[in-house]
C-alpha cells in the first residue's frame, strides 16, 4: 500500500506571537476558498493543551510538586559538583533554564522520531538523527513495519472550518491515518511509563471534528479532500525498547474535543475581558515625575512577519549517490550527529531549513554544500568539545572567515549562519574545516591558522 504525504506541510504554517499558526493560502476549489492571511487559524494543539492536567504536577513522596520544579531539581542532583565550580550568576542561569532546555530536547527527540518513522513507511532514508534519536531506531523500523498495511498518509495537514456550531476555526498536522484509523506517534523518555494524556485524547478527537485535509491527486497536485470517518483512533506510546497502543472511543474523544474548544474559548475570551476591564494606571500621591510624563512607549504590530535571512539560490539537484554517502557518514559518528543536528535545529528555528535527504526538496545542490560543509566542521573542529557553547565558538571563528565579523553576533545561531551560506561560500569553509589548525588565545576564545 502507497504511503502519502503533502509537498510540505510547512508551507500551511506561519509564526504569529510566538506561537505556530495555520494559513490556507491553496486556490479556490468551488468548496473551499484560501483563508487568506489575516485569518491565521490557531494549532489543534494549543486547544488540546488547553485540558491538558500532566504537564503540571507529579507526586514525590507524599507532594505533588509543579514538574518544572521537579526538572530543575533532577538537573541540580545531576550537576551537583559542577554547579559548584561556577559563580553564583552562572549556577543560577543553568538551574533557571534547565527545565527549558530539557523540554526543548524532548521536543527535538520527538520531532527526529517522527520524521525517522515518517521516512521508514515511505521507504527512505530518514534525514540526520541526534544522538538521543538513534537509540530509537530499531524500535521505529518495528512500529513502522507493524503499521504500513493500515495507513495511507502521514503527516497530514488538517482544517476544521466554518462549522455553524462552532466559533472555533483551527488547523493542524496529524501524523497519520488510513481508511478507517487515524494515530498519533508519542515519544516517551527511556524512563518514562507508557500511556495516552488528556491532550492526545482531545487531538485524535480535534482531528475527527476537521473539514477536510490536504493530499496529492494523480498528477502530485494539491487538493482539498473531505475528512475521513474514522472507526478507530490510536495513541501509540513508543519508547527506545517497546511500544504500545492505546485505543480510543472515537465518540468520546469527538466529545473530549469539543469541551477542549469550549475551555480553550473561555480562557481567551476571559483573558480579553480582564485586559479590557483594566484601566490606566493611576500615579502615586506627589509628584509625577517629568521623564514618566514624558515616557512614550511605541505599538508592537503583532501581525509583523517574522523577519527570515535572505538565502541563496539552491542551485540543480544534487547527485544523490553523494547525498546517500553524506547520511551515513554523518550517522557514523554520534559526536558529529549531534552537533550537525543541533545546528540543523537551531537553523529551523530561525526560519533557515537546509537539511538534507533523498526527496527532490532536501537534495538540492546547496543544501548538500550546506550540509556538508556542517558535517566538515563537526567532524575536524567542532564535535565532542565538552560544553556546545565551545563547539559554537569554533563554529562561528571558521564563518567569520568567510562572511566576516557578523559570524559573532549572537542574534543568529550558528546554524541559522550556516543557512545563509552561498554554495561556493559553504565550499570555501569546506576548505578551511579540513586545514586549519585550532588554537586557543589566553583568554580562552578560538584562533585558527590556515596555512597559506
Amino acid at each position: 500500500m502507497t504511503i502519502r504525504s503533502i509537498t510540505d506541510p510547512e508551507r500551511f504554517r506561519v509564526q504569529y506571537r510566538g506561537g505556530r499558526r495555520y494559513v490556507d493560502r491553496e486556490p479556490a476549489d468551488g468548496t473551499w476558498e484560501p483563508t487568506g492571511e489575516k485569518d491565521k487559524l490557531i494549532n489543534c494543539t494549543t486547544v488540546a493543551k488547553a485540558i491538558a492536567s500532566e504537564a503540571f504536577f507529579k507526586k514525590v513522596g507524599s507532594s505533588r510538586v509543579p514538574l518544572d520544579a521537579l526538572r530543575v531539581a533532577d538537573y541540580v542532583n545531576d550537576n551537583w559538583e559542577s554547579l559548584a565550580d561556577v559563580d553564583a550568576d552562572e549556577r543560577r542561569e543553568r538551574m533557571a533554564t534547565s527545565a527549558g532546555r530539557d523540554l526543548q530536547r524532548a521536543g527535538d527527540r520527538g520531532t527526529a522520531v517522527h520524521s525517522l518513522i515518517e521516512a521508514l513507511l515511505r521507504g527512505q532514508p530518514p534525514l540526520i538523527l541526534d544522538g538521543e534519536a538513534e537509540q530509537y531506531l530499531d524500535i521505529a523500523e518495528k512500529v513502522a513495519e507493524d503499521f504500513a498495511d493500515q495507513l495511507t498518509h502521514v503527516e497530514v495537514v488538517a482544517f476544521h472550518r466554518d462549522h455553524p456550531e462552532r466559533e472555533l476555526n483551527y488547523a493542524g498536522t496529524f501524523d497519520a491515518f488510513g481508511k478507517t484509523v487515524l494515530l498519533d506517534w508519542k515519544t516517551r523518555g527511556p524512563d518514562a511509563k507508557h500511556g495516552a494524556y488528556e491532550k492526545e485524547v482531545a487531538q485524535l478527537g480535534l482531528g475527527t471534528l476537521c473539514t477536510y485535509y490536504f493530499d496529492l491527486d494523480a498528477d502530485g497536485e494539491l487538493v482539498r479532500r473531505p475528512m475521513p470517518s474514522f472507526d478507530e483512533l490510536l495513541v501509540v506510546s513508543i519508547r527506545p525498547d517497546s511500544y504500545e497502543t492505546f485505543p480510543i472511543d472515537p465518540v468520546l474523544a469527538a466529545d473530549v474535543a469539543e469541551k477542549a474548544i469550549e475551555v480553550y474559548t473561555a480562557k481567551s475570551a476571559a483573558a480579553s475581558r480582564a485586559r479590557a476591564a483594566t484601566g490606566q494606571p493611576r500615579p502615586m500621591a506627589g509628584t509625577v515625575s517629568e521623564r514618566t510624563q514624558s515616557a512614550r512607549i511605541e505599538p508592537v504590530n503583532p501581525d509583523a512577519a517574522p523577519t527570515t535571512p535572505k538565502t541563496a539560490p539552491e542551485g540543480g539537484p544534487a547527485d544523490l549517490v553523494k547525498v546517500v554517502a553524506l547520511l551515513e557518514r554523518a550517522k557514523s559518528n554520534k559526536a558529529v550527529a549531534a552537533t550537525v543536528g543541533r545546528w540543523v535545529r537551531d537553523a529551523l528555528r530561525a526560519h533557515v531549513d537546509w537539511r538534507i535527504g533523498i526527496e527532490d526538496k532536501f537534495s538540492t545542490e546547496r543544501r548538500y554544500a550546506l550540509s556538508y560543509v556542517a558535517v566538515d566542521l563537526a567532524e575536524h573542529l567542532c564535535a565532542g568539545a565538552d560544553d556546545f557553547k565551545v563547539e559554537d565558538a569554533v563554529a562561528r571563528a571558521a564563518l567569520a572567515m568567510i562572511i566576516g565579523d557578523d559570524a559573532h553576533q549572537p542574534v543568529m545561531a550558528v546554524g541559522g549562519l550556516i543557512g545563509t551560506l552561498t554554495i561556493d561560500q559553504a565550499r570555501r569553509l569546506v576548505r578551511i574545516a579540513n586545514s586549519a589548525r585550532l588554537t586557543f588565545s589566553d583568554d580562552g576564545s578560538p584562533r585558527l591558522i590556515v596555512a597559506a
